[in-house]
């Protein structure tokens, strides 16, 4: 899963993913597929556009995930790879849940 997007586009689509602010032990899913990714939670998901490269789904935790993305604000734009040897966030490496190169589009969504 590769993906690059500005963090102006990203913040909406996280802030409508979670109805409440996530908790430290929330999941999130971000799977990325034909132009889109979609963000979601136990409580609620969003999707929008982005420049994929490749597409997949990863599980991560929520709050660190976001706490990361905050620092990127000046920046651009963000790219985002996913694998089995965890996420990458333009240079900085988090652990993940799980990861898929599978992807199709959420049930929610489709």
């Amino acid at each position: 899963m590769k993906f690059k997007i500005s963090p102006a586009e990203l913040q909406p689509i996280l802030k409508r993913s979670f109805l409440r602010a996530p908790g430290k032990m929330s999941l999130m899913t971000f799977t990325v597929f034909e132009g889109k990714v979609y963000c979601e939670s136990l409580n609620a998901g969003s999707s929008g556009p982005a420049e994929v490269s490749a597409p997949g789904q990863v599980v991560l935790r929520a709050k660190a995930f976001r706490q990361i993305i905050d620092t990127y604000k000046t920046v651009p734009s963000i790219e985002i790879e996913g694998s089995a040897a965890g996420l990458r966030i333009n240079s900085f490496k988090m652990p993940l849940t799980s990861w898929s190169p599978a992807a199709k589009v959420p049930a929610a969504f489709a």
